[in-house]
């Protein structure tokens, strides 16, 4: 595990949603990821409350190369 987020400060989070997310590090091929995967019906929890700009879909690896930069700075800075 690389870190343990507390998500109840995210203006998106809210009841239904798990209050914590664990954050952890492939050791084969260093890809960063949740402990655990999305339902069809936890998604539909993650997206009840986001904005239009923040609907999910699109090129993944396009996305993921995009907030890559992202992970890797609260990396650095969480140590």
């Amino acid at each position: 595990m690389i870190v343990q987020a507390d998500c109840r400060g995210y203006v998106s989070w809210h009841e239904g949603l798990p209050p914590t997310l664990f954050w952890m590090r492939c050791t084969v091929c260093n890809h960063v990821h949740t402990e655990d995967y999305w339902t069809e019906k936890g998604l539909e929890q993650v997206f009840a409350h986001t904005h239009t700009g923040q609907a999910v879909g699109g090129n993944p690896d396009q996305k993921r190369q995009t907030w890559k930069p992202v992970v890797q700075n609260v990396l650095s800075v969480l140590g």
